[in-house]
Parts: C-alpha cells; sequence; structure tokens
C-alpha cells in the first residue's frame, strides 16, 4: 500500500500468518463453516502509526473497500472483522502515558491510551500510580471498541460508564484524515463516537481519559 512505513504489516490470504492473524472469538447463528465465511477479510493492515491508518483508509476508499478496524480481543457479534473486507488491526497502537494534573485536589489524572491496549496491561500500569478507569472485566480486551461501546464494569455504579471520562480522542476519519475529537472540537462527532458503533465513524487511534485518583476516596486501595 502507497504511503504506509516500513514498519507496517499487509497480510493477504497467501501469508502464512493470515489465518492465525485473522481469528478471533465470535458467535453466529448456523454452522461453523458459516460463521467462518462471515469472518474472511480480503487483507489484513497492521499499522505501525496514524500515517500508515491514513494510507489504509485512502488506499481501501480508492477501491472501493470496506474498512473494519479491530483493536483486539474479543467481539462476539463479529463486527471487527467480515467477509472480502479490509480489516486494520491496531495491536501496535499501546500508548499508556500518564500526565500530572496542575491542580494536586482534583480526583481526576489525564491518562493518554492507545486504542490495542488490553485492560489488562491499563488497569496494571493504572494500579502502580493509584489511578482507575472503569471498564470491562475482560482483560483480554482492548480499549478500541470497548470504550467506544461504553467501558462498564464493576465500577460503573460508583464512577459511571469509561465512555464518560473520555476528554478527547484521536480519530482517522472515513475520508483518511487525521481529526481530534473533544467538546470543543468536532464536538458532534465526539458525542457520538462515545456511545455509537464502534468503527461506525472513522478508525480510532486512543483516547486522552480522566482517571481517577484511587487516594481522594476513603477506603479504597
Amino acid at each position: 500500500l502507497k504511503g504506509m512505513s516500513a514498519g507496517a504489516q499487509v497480510l493477504d490470504q497467501t501469508n502464512k500468518d493470515f489465518d492465525q492473524t485473522k481469528a478471533q472469538f465470535a458467535s453466529y447463528q448456523g454452522t461453523p463453516e458459516e460463521a467462518d465465511l462471515k469472518i474472511d477479510p480480503s487483507i489484513i493492515v497492521i499499522p505501525q502509526n496514524a500515517q500508515d491508518v491514513c494510507a489504509a483508509i485512502q488506499t481501501a476508499s480508492q477501491h472501493m473497500c470496506t474498512v473494519i478496524p479491530r483493536s483486539g480481543g474479543h467481539q462476539y457479534c463479529g463486527l471487527s472483522s467480515g467477509n472480502a473486507i479490509v480489516q486494520i488491526d491496531m495491536r501496535n497502537f499501546q500508548d499508556i502515558q500518564c500526565q500530572k494534573n496542575a491542580d494536586h485536589d482534583s480526583h481526576y489524572s489525564s491518562v493518554y491510551v492507545g486504542a490495542g491496549v488490553r485492560l489488562k496491561n491499563l488497569y496494571s500500569q493504572l494500579h502502580n500510580r493509584g489511578l482507575l478507569i472503569p471498564g470491562g472485566n475482560c482483560l483480554q480486551v482492548a480499549v478500541g471498541g470497548h470504550f467506544q461501546s461504553s467501558a462498564s464494569g464493576h465500577f460503573t455504579k460508583s464512577f459511571g460508564l469509561g465512555l464518560d471520562l473520555i476528554t478527547e480522542i484521536d480519530i482517522v476519519l472515513a475520508n483518511g484524515q487525521l481529526a481530534k475529537l473533544s467538546k470543543d472540537e468536532n464536538p458532534n462527532l465526539f458525542w457520538a463516537i462515545r456511545g455509537g458503533s464502534p468503527g461506525a465513524f472513522g478508525v480510532v487511534l486512543g483516547y486522552q481519559i480522566d482517571a481517577i485518583k484511587v487516594d481522594q476516596y476513603k477506603n479504597a486501595y
């Protein structure tokens, strides 16, 4: 694909790693053979950076191919894949960057999380810093699609949904252009992404999230 970095990977069905890479947990009514046909992308792109995602979407658009992102873990309805589509696998987007909040009395600390980060890694790194972000209980799920569809879990009753704490979103739109979304910048799309169908509006690269400072809450540990 034109415009992609040296570290990016493009796998087609002749590649020896293709079947293993496309495999995922999903369930369909019907026979296993019918289910397998519904999770059979033509090409899998594993981007290394944002520009790779832009290049993949632009090329797919030129050839009128459907693009579906996959951040990792499971999607039981199989919506992170499809038949004869271009799948963008976000496994390399693993940034977790914690920023100090200027307001020491604030209950939050801003954290940037890449779309491919699995919940197990996120929770572990947050715990080491005395922070918490509400999310699901299946630790192998990545944040990309999970935080677009709710990010609910054990702490939801106390702190709400994980998506409610998102303050900014880095995304590549359907036209292949990078965009930043927040309540002040592209607010309508920012609202739509948080709770809309994952992947419907573009490929999310990462989120800026207000993580909760655990020591601000009595009896927390």
